[in-house]
């Protein structure tokens, strides 16, 4: 087709301006790349009950984004809310496991830039948009339902409804689908999701009900994240949505036939955990089934895809969203890099080749943890109030220290994501440690997340790495860097060159020097200059000749 049509409307169209999207257009527009954001809701419009977590890799990117106090001061739970998990019987009852801090807290933690956030996905929707708003090179057009694309030899040209159902067009290099699970973008690619459909059946609803708050409080304190176990076999978890009475009513497995949104089941289920009956304001009811799948491809052309428009994983372990946002912080560099012309032509194809085998990994560690509930916890006679049942409720909480704690704190799941085999990744002699759910050894083998540092009190090594192009760690002072800082130049290449002084920087490395990619992993590294500093520069960029 003809591409004697002007230049397009923006360089990147997204569809959804849910934390996926959202991120993403604001790690684009710090690069200085147009960014048009197209979103069904109106503006405001609170999302469906979704996550509640923002893990540690996820407040790293969200830390160099500039977006870690906008997610701070647009959190509605205040201190008094502990951000402590706990397990218990009912609400008059008895505690199974108490894990202080398990979702947040931490001010400052020794191998990462950042702490957990624990907050509504209101909360941290408000807080990426609030970003985005003081990077001029974006914007988020409301009550935009994407419709259909058609792709040029040049560009996309995307088409959508506005709130007076008006047929628009929008034109833009690449198209990202981050319109969720149901994205109507992937399904005009005709990508087809792979793996288990149907895992389990769920409800989500929002309630408030300030006296619910005052029970459980009374019994267990005020946390963020309750979680009930008792010889009804229930499921239920109740997560505080704010300081005043709102909640994330949770509720699974539910049998094949149970109906999720309907009041009078569910407030039964509600009240038995509870203990009693309560006042309560239904806000929103969801009724749904997890899926564990994954598309094999993230790309089509010059659409990509990215969070669940691609790829849906168990609700156990919150990696719904977090994914998602590892989608972003991989695909945003590269998109910049390919629309400022120094990233060659792998570069945006290994997008896929990166991320669909680390999302595979984590799909099949949270299929592994919906096992897990409060069903399979159930023992007779563990809610009576004798030494019997004492000592059953001390056995069932070691079970679910031991099934669950990894889940929750998920060390190996965040950090142990590498991306070895990648295309633009200049291999060693060396592989990433294999991590598990829970533990992860740190590595800076090429393709792995780089080792963190505390450089100075509040300054990060991570806040030395680069927004576009590369950062080259200069380790050992005996090292030479010029000719990688050449190469690059030569190349059009951004590179940082960063003197680390630390004392643990070599040991950590292993290396005199290391090139560090904007989302962290690294991309070479090596105990002296490399000998041809040209072929380096040229496959971590994906030009490899």
């Amino acid at each position: 087709m003809s591409t004697q049509l002007g230049r397009p409307d923006s360089q990147v169209v997204i569809v959804g301006a849910g934390p996926v999207g959202t991120a993403l257009a604001v790690d684009l527009a710090l690069a200085g790349i147009d960014v048009i954001v197209l979103e069904s809701r109106a503006e405001g419009e609170r999302p469906h009950p979704g996550t509640n977590l923002t893990n540690i890799r996820s407040m790293e990117h969200m830390r160099r984004w500039g977006a870690a106090d906008h997610l701070a001061a647009a959190n509605p739970l205040g201190a008094d809310v502990a951000r402590d998990v706990k397990f218990v019987t009912r609400g008059d009852g008895h505690v199974l496991l108490n894990l202080p801090g398990a979702v947040g807290g931490a001010e400052r933690l020794p191998f990462s830039s950042a702490a957990p956030r624990w907050g509504p996905q209101s909360s941290i929707e408000r807080g990426l948009r609030g970003r985005l708003a003081e990077l001029p090179s974006a914007s988020i057009r409301w009550n935009a339902t994407f419709h259909s694309y058609e792709e040029l030899d040049d560009r996309v040209v995307v088409h959508y409804r506005d709130q007076g159902r008006e047929m628009r067009t929008v034109s833009a290099t690449y198209l990202v689908g981050a319109d969720g699970g149901r994205s109507a973008v992937r399904r005009q690619t005709g990508i087809r999701m792979e793996g288990t459909s149907r895992l389990a059946h769920f409800a989500a609803w929002y309630i408030r009900s300030p006296e619910l708050l005052e029970v459980i409080a009374a019994s267990f304190g005020r946390i963020a994240f309750y979680w009930f176990a008792n010889e009804d076999k229930t499921g239920v978890i109740l997560m505080p949505q704010d300081s005043d009475g709102l909640f994330q009513f949770f509720d699974g497995p539910l049998s094949a036939e149970a109906d999720g949104a309907d009041w009078d089941y569910m407030k039964q289920r509600l009240f038995s955990a509870v203990g009693r009956e309560v006042e309560v304001e239904i806000v929103e009811a969801t009724d749904f089934w997890v899926n564990s799948i994954v598309a094999p491809e993230f790309q089509a052309g010059r659409v990509l895809l990215a969070g669940e428009a691609c790829h849906h994983v168990s609700v156990f372990g919150g990696f719904g969203m977090n994914l998602g946002i590892g989608d972003a912080a991989d695909l945003g560099w590269k998109l910049a890099g390919t629309l400022k012309g120094w990233a060659g032509p792998a570069l945006l194809p290994s997008y896929s080749a990166e991320r669909v085998p680390v999302v595979r990994w984590i799909r099949d560690l949270t299929e592994e943890s919906t096992q897990h509930t409060g069903e399979s916890w159930t023992v007779p006679g563990m809610e009576a109030a004798t030494g019997e049942g004492e000592r059953l409720r001390a056995e069932i909480g070691q079970r679910i220290a031991l099934e669950k704690e990894k889940e929750l704190v998920s060390l190996g799941a965040q950090f142990g994501a590498a991306y070895r085999g990648s295309p633009v990744i200049v291999p060693d002699d060396t592989e990433p440690p294999q991590a598990t759910f829970g533990q992860f050894v740190a590595s800076a083998s090429p393709g792995a997340r780089a080792p963190h540092l505390w450089l100075a009190e509040g300054r990060s090594l991570y806040d030395e790495v680069a927004q576009e192009g590369f950062t080259l760690l200069h380790l050992d002072p005996a090292a030479s860097t010029t000719g990688l800082a050449k190469a690059a130049a030569s190349r059009g290449v951004p590179l940082r060159v960063v003197r680390v002084s630390h004392p643990d920087a070599q040991a950590a490395y292993g290396a005199a020097m290391a090139l560090i990619r904007p989302d962290h992993h690294v991309a070479w590294r090596g105990a002296d200059a490399p000998a041809d500093p040209f072929a380096v520069i040229d496959a971590i960029r994906g030009a490899r000749r």
